[in-house]
């Protein structure tokens, strides 16, 4: 399965991954592409966005655009109108767990993960250059 995910409503460093996509990257049994450019989100099985409030648009630009199907997770998340648009997920809440999960063939539409358990047990984020 080819996982690529991005970064809506923010800027990605040259340099490192953001923190939470990093935490996905590092704790979930597949290979996932970050990429620093919503253009880059092609050719892939699936596709995990990242949004805050103020990258909600780009978030729903790019599941409108996608053939492949699209999770969402992070603040943006929290607005529940955002669940009744195509996302095939909508993770609330700690993401390592959930994405797993969704991987692992969940069903489910929107996926609460409100902590970890164990927190400890968590790899430590993958911090490398975004392609």
């Amino acid at each position: 399965m080819k996982i690529k995910m991005y970064l809506c409503g923010g800027e990605l460093s040259s340099s490192r991954y953001p923190l939470g996509l990093g935490y996905l990257k590092s704790n979930c049994s597949v290979g996932i592409e970050i990429v620093s450019n919503a253009s880059a989100l092609v050719d892939c099985d699936m596709i995990g966005l990242s949004t805050n409030a103020w990258g909600i648009r780009e978030a729903v630009e790019i599941l409108e655009a996608s053939d492949a199907p699209v999770v969402v997770g992070g603040q943006g998340a929290l607005w529940e109108p955002l669940r009744d648009l195509g996302f095939a997920h909508v993770v609330v809440g700690e993401g390592e767990l959930a994405f797993q999960r969704i991987i692992d063939g969940c069903s489910d539409k929107v996926i609460e993960h409100l902590q970890v358990e164990g927190i400890d047990s968590l790899k430590f984020p993958e911090r490398g250059v975004p392609d």
